[in-house]
Protein backbone atom coordinates (compact mmCIF):
# COMPACT_ATOMS: atom_id res chain seq x y z
CA UNK A 1 0.00 0.00 0.00
CA UNK A 2 1.23 3.36 -0.66
CA UNK A 3 2.19 6.14 1.32
CA UNK A 4 1.46 9.53 1.15
CA UNK A 5 4.50 10.62 0.34
CA UNK A 6 5.05 8.01 -2.13
CA UNK A 7 1.47 9.12 -3.54
CA UNK A 8 2.98 12.62 -3.72
CA UNK A 9 5.99 11.95 -5.52
CA UNK A 10 4.20 10.16 -8.09
CA UNK A 11 1.72 12.77 -8.46
CA UNK A 12 4.28 15.52 -9.06
CA UNK A 13 5.65 13.46 -11.67
CA UNK A 14 2.83 13.00 -13.90
CA UNK A 15 2.66 16.74 -13.74
CA UNK A 16 6.09 17.06 -14.40
CA UNK A 17 5.49 14.55 -17.28
CA UNK A 18 2.51 16.38 -18.40
CA UNK A 19 4.01 19.64 -18.81
CA UNK A 20 6.75 18.37 -20.76
CA UNK A 21 4.65 16.74 -23.54
CA UNK A 22 2.64 20.01 -23.28
CA UNK A 23 5.44 22.24 -24.01
CA UNK A 24 6.58 19.90 -26.57
CA UNK A 25 3.47 20.63 -28.13
CA UNK A 26 3.22 23.87 -28.33
CA UNK A 27 6.83 23.97 -29.69
CA UNK A 28 5.80 22.11 -32.30
CA UNK A 29 2.53 23.69 -33.26
CA UNK A 30 4.42 26.81 -33.29
CA UNK A 31 7.57 25.50 -35.30
CA UNK A 32 4.96 24.01 -37.72
CA UNK A 33 2.62 27.26 -37.99
CA UNK A 34 5.48 29.10 -38.90
CA UNK A 35 7.54 26.58 -41.50
CA UNK A 36 4.05 26.52 -43.72
CA UNK A 37 3.56 29.91 -43.23
CA UNK A 38 4.68 31.16 -46.71
CA UNK A 39 2.00 28.30 -48.07
CA UNK A 40 -0.94 28.69 -45.85
CA UNK A 41 -0.67 32.27 -46.37
CA UNK A 42 -1.31 32.19 -49.72
CA UNK A 43 -3.92 29.61 -49.46
CA UNK A 44 -5.64 30.63 -46.84
CA UNK A 45 -4.89 34.05 -46.10
CA UNK A 46 -8.38 36.61 -46.52
CA UNK A 47 -8.76 40.22 -47.48
CA UNK A 48 -7.49 42.13 -44.50
CA UNK A 49 -10.29 44.22 -42.29
CA UNK A 50 -9.83 48.06 -40.94
CA UNK A 51 -7.72 47.62 -37.67
CA UNK A 52 -9.15 49.74 -34.22
CA UNK A 53 -7.05 52.34 -33.42
CA UNK A 54 -6.32 54.00 -30.22
CA UNK A 55 -4.50 56.65 -28.89
CA UNK A 56 -2.19 56.90 -25.61
CA UNK A 57 0.63 59.32 -24.41
CA UNK A 58 -1.08 62.25 -26.38
CA UNK A 59 1.45 65.83 -25.71
CA UNK A 60 1.66 68.70 -26.89
CA UNK A 61 3.81 67.55 -30.03
CA UNK A 62 3.08 64.13 -30.29
CA UNK A 63 1.27 61.05 -29.46
CA UNK A 64 1.48 57.31 -29.98
CA UNK A 65 -1.17 55.21 -31.92
CA UNK A 66 -2.12 51.63 -31.28
CA UNK A 67 -3.12 49.29 -33.70
CA UNK A 68 -5.52 46.17 -33.04
CA UNK A 69 -6.24 43.92 -36.08
CA UNK A 70 -9.67 42.62 -37.03
CA UNK A 71 -8.29 39.26 -38.38
CA UNK A 72 -10.25 37.93 -41.43
CA UNK A 73 -7.84 34.58 -41.49
CA UNK A 74 -5.62 33.64 -38.38
CA UNK A 75 -3.11 33.29 -41.37
CA UNK A 76 -3.02 36.99 -42.30
CA UNK A 77 -0.02 38.13 -42.15
CA UNK A 78 -0.34 42.33 -41.94
CA UNK A 79 1.37 45.62 -42.27
CA UNK A 80 -0.51 48.88 -41.48
CA UNK A 81 -0.46 52.46 -42.41
CA UNK A 82 -2.02 55.12 -40.48
CA UNK A 83 -2.77 58.75 -41.96
CA UNK A 84 -3.68 62.10 -40.55
CA UNK A 85 -4.98 65.62 -40.77
CA UNK A 86 -6.34 68.78 -38.71
CA UNK A 87 -9.88 69.57 -38.13
CA UNK A 88 -9.43 73.39 -38.06
CA UNK A 89 -10.10 75.62 -39.30
CA UNK A 90 -10.86 73.56 -42.04
CA UNK A 91 -10.29 69.85 -42.63
CA UNK A 92 -7.03 69.44 -44.25
CA UNK A 93 -5.68 67.11 -46.58
CA UNK A 94 -4.73 63.51 -44.97
CA UNK A 95 -1.18 63.01 -44.55
CA UNK A 96 1.15 59.84 -43.90
CA UNK A 97 1.72 59.54 -40.41
CA UNK A 98 3.46 56.22 -40.19
CA UNK A 99 3.40 52.59 -40.65
CA UNK A 100 3.85 49.53 -38.34
CA UNK A 101 4.73 45.57 -39.39
CA UNK A 102 3.86 44.34 -36.07
CA UNK A 103 0.36 43.63 -34.65
CA UNK A 104 -1.10 45.81 -31.93
CA UNK A 105 2.22 47.71 -31.68
CA UNK A 106 2.50 51.55 -31.51
CA UNK A 107 2.98 53.66 -34.29
CA UNK A 108 4.81 56.79 -33.21
CA UNK A 109 3.45 60.35 -34.65
CA UNK A 110 5.64 63.31 -34.54
CA UNK A 111 5.83 67.17 -35.79
CA UNK A 112 2.05 67.75 -34.45
CA UNK A 113 1.13 71.20 -33.71
CA UNK A 114 0.45 72.48 -30.05
CA UNK A 115 -3.26 71.88 -28.87
CA UNK A 116 -4.52 71.38 -32.42
CA UNK A 117 -6.99 68.63 -32.90
CA UNK A 118 -6.25 65.86 -35.53
CA UNK A 119 -8.38 62.80 -37.32
CA UNK A 120 -6.14 59.39 -37.22
CA UNK A 121 -7.45 56.46 -39.37
CA UNK A 122 -5.97 53.44 -40.76
CA UNK A 123 -5.66 50.43 -43.06
CA UNK A 124 -4.37 46.90 -43.04
CA UNK A 125 -2.09 45.62 -46.08
CA UNK A 126 -1.84 41.65 -46.73
CA UNK A 127 -0.63 39.42 -49.75
CA UNK A 128 -4.45 39.56 -50.53
CA UNK A 129 -4.96 43.40 -50.56
CA UNK A 130 -5.68 46.18 -48.67
CA UNK A 131 -8.67 47.01 -46.07
CA UNK A 132 -10.72 49.60 -46.49
CA UNK A 133 -9.78 52.63 -44.00
CA UNK A 134 -11.09 52.44 -40.60
CA UNK A 135 -13.40 54.88 -38.55
CA UNK A 136 -11.31 58.07 -37.83
CA UNK A 137 -10.45 59.01 -34.31
CA UNK A 138 -9.76 62.05 -32.84
CA UNK A 139 -6.59 63.60 -31.17
CA UNK A 140 -6.58 66.39 -29.28
CA UNK A 141 -2.40 67.77 -28.46
CA UNK A 142 -1.88 69.35 -25.28
CA UNK A 143 -0.28 72.59 -24.18
CA UNK A 144 3.10 73.01 -23.16
CA UNK A 145 3.20 73.82 -19.76
CA UNK A 146 4.02 77.55 -18.52
CA UNK A 147 5.10 77.89 -14.93
CA UNK A 148 2.93 73.79 -14.49
CA UNK A 149 0.33 75.59 -16.16
CA UNK A 150 -0.88 77.83 -18.93
CA UNK A 151 -2.89 80.77 -20.31
CA UNK A 152 -6.50 79.86 -21.66
CA UNK A 153 -7.46 83.16 -22.47
CA UNK A 154 -9.98 83.96 -19.79
CA UNK A 155 -7.85 83.37 -17.21
CA UNK A 156 -4.05 81.75 -16.59
CA UNK A 157 -3.53 79.57 -14.29
CA UNK A 158 0.05 77.90 -12.66
CA UNK A 159 0.56 75.09 -10.31
CA UNK A 160 3.13 73.62 -8.21
CA UNK A 161 3.52 70.19 -5.82
CA UNK A 162 1.24 71.80 -3.22
CA UNK A 163 -0.99 74.93 -4.90
CA UNK A 164 -3.03 75.75 -7.92
CA UNK A 165 -2.88 79.50 -8.64
CA UNK A 166 -5.95 81.06 -11.08
CA UNK A 167 -5.78 84.72 -12.47
CA UNK A 168 -8.20 86.66 -13.65
CA UNK A 169 -7.68 90.12 -14.85
CA UNK A 170 -10.70 92.33 -14.40
CA UNK A 171 -10.71 96.33 -15.68
CA UNK A 172 -9.18 99.07 -12.74
CA UNK A 173 -12.23 100.14 -12.24
CA UNK A 174 -13.50 97.01 -10.29
CA UNK A 175 -13.52 96.71 -6.68
CA UNK A 176 -13.91 94.12 -3.72
CA UNK A 177 -17.70 94.12 -3.86
CA UNK A 178 -17.93 93.79 -7.07
CA UNK A 179 -16.24 90.14 -7.37
CA UNK A 180 -17.87 86.97 -5.93
CA UNK A 181 -15.48 83.76 -5.11
CA UNK A 182 -17.02 80.28 -4.25
CA UNK A 183 -16.17 77.04 -3.32
CA UNK A 184 -18.25 73.75 -3.88
CA UNK A 185 -17.95 70.45 -1.79
CA UNK A 186 -13.83 71.78 -2.29
CA UNK A 187 -14.65 70.63 -6.34
CA UNK A 188 -16.10 73.03 -8.04
CA UNK A 189 -15.15 76.84 -8.15
CA UNK A 190 -17.01 79.90 -9.48
CA UNK A 191 -15.93 83.56 -10.27
CA UNK A 192 -17.85 85.75 -10.86
CA UNK A 193 -17.01 89.51 -11.41
CA UNK A 194 -19.39 92.56 -12.29
CA UNK A 195 -18.39 95.20 -14.96
CA UNK A 196 -21.49 97.08 -14.99
CA UNK A 197 -25.54 96.85 -15.23
CA UNK A 198 -25.20 94.60 -18.06
CA UNK A 199 -21.80 93.05 -18.35
CA UNK A 200 -19.95 90.35 -15.81
CA UNK A 201 -16.94 88.23 -16.37
CA UNK A 202 -17.28 84.46 -15.42
CA UNK A 203 -15.36 81.79 -14.17
CA UNK A 204 -16.45 78.41 -13.71
CA UNK A 205 -16.70 74.57 -13.51
CA UNK A 206 -15.59 71.36 -11.65
CA UNK A 207 -11.99 71.23 -10.04
CA UNK A 208 -9.00 68.71 -11.81
CA UNK A 209 -8.99 67.32 -7.86
CA UNK A 210 -10.36 68.25 -4.79
CA UNK A 211 -9.01 71.33 -2.47
CA UNK A 212 -9.05 72.57 1.03
CA UNK A 213 -11.64 75.22 1.47
CA UNK A 214 -11.64 78.70 2.09
CA UNK A 215 -10.41 79.61 5.56
CA UNK A 216 -8.87 76.05 5.79
CA UNK A 217 -5.50 76.49 3.31
CA UNK A 218 -7.50 78.38 -0.11
CA UNK A 219 -7.62 81.69 -0.19
CA UNK A 220 -8.69 84.81 -2.91
CA UNK A 221 -7.56 88.44 -3.46
CA UNK A 222 -8.01 91.30 -5.66
CA UNK A 223 -4.66 92.95 -6.32
CA UNK A 224 -3.24 95.76 -8.60
CA UNK A 225 -1.25 95.16 -11.58
CA UNK A 226 0.06 97.51 -13.77
CA UNK A 227 -3.12 99.28 -15.54
CA UNK A 228 -5.46 96.37 -14.40
CA UNK A 229 -7.03 94.10 -11.78
CA UNK A 230 -6.52 90.59 -10.83
CA UNK A 231 -8.43 88.20 -9.01
CA UNK A 232 -6.09 85.61 -7.74
CA UNK A 233 -7.48 82.18 -6.78
CA UNK A 234 -4.44 80.42 -4.26
CA UNK A 235 -6.44 76.91 -4.10
CA UNK A 236 -4.47 74.75 -1.67
CA UNK A 237 -4.07 70.62 -2.73
CA UNK A 238 -5.91 68.42 -0.99
CA UNK A 239 -2.96 65.77 -1.93
CA UNK A 240 -0.34 67.16 -1.96
CA UNK A 241 2.22 65.92 -5.14
CA UNK A 242 -0.56 65.33 -7.47
CA UNK A 243 -0.08 67.28 -10.85
CA UNK A 244 -2.96 68.73 -12.24
CA UNK A 245 -3.31 69.07 -16.67
CA UNK A 246 -5.94 71.32 -16.26
CA UNK A 247 -7.36 73.77 -13.54
CA UNK A 248 -10.95 73.35 -14.39
CA UNK A 249 -12.42 70.02 -16.25
CA UNK A 250 -13.23 70.11 -19.78
CA UNK A 251 -10.38 72.83 -20.85
CA UNK A 252 -7.21 72.64 -22.34
CA UNK A 253 -4.70 70.36 -20.92
CA UNK A 254 -1.04 70.47 -20.27
CA UNK A 255 1.90 68.23 -21.81
CA UNK A 256 2.73 67.21 -17.92
CA UNK A 257 6.09 66.03 -19.10
CA UNK A 258 7.09 69.86 -20.02
CA UNK A 259 6.18 70.35 -16.29
CA UNK A 260 9.70 70.65 -14.20
CA UNK A 261 10.05 68.29 -11.73
CA UNK A 262 7.24 65.77 -12.92
CA UNK A 263 7.81 62.32 -11.99
CA UNK A 264 5.13 60.52 -15.05
CA UNK A 265 3.46 57.11 -13.41
CA UNK A 266 3.46 53.26 -14.91
CA UNK A 267 1.14 53.15 -17.52
CA UNK A 268 -2.15 52.39 -17.39
CA UNK A 269 -4.36 50.84 -20.04
CA UNK A 270 -7.52 52.77 -18.70
CA UNK A 271 -5.81 55.54 -20.44
CA UNK A 272 -6.21 54.35 -23.78
CA UNK A 273 -8.95 57.22 -26.03
CA UNK A 274 -11.08 56.14 -28.49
Amino acid sequence: MATKAQESILATTLQLVWDILYITYSLIKSALFFATLPVTQRLCARKPNPPTLLARNIRYNQADIQVFPKLSSVFNVETYEIKKRTLAPDNSLWQPAGHSKDTGADIHVGSLQEYTEYEVRGRAHNIRGTSDWSKPIRVLTRRKAIDGGCDNGLYKWTQTHGEVVIQLAVPISVKGMDVMVALKDRNSLEIQVSLGARDSRRVEGLLRKPVKSFGNGSTWELITEGSCKLVVVTLEKELFGQWWTSALKGHAEIDLQTVPGYDPPPFDPSTYRM
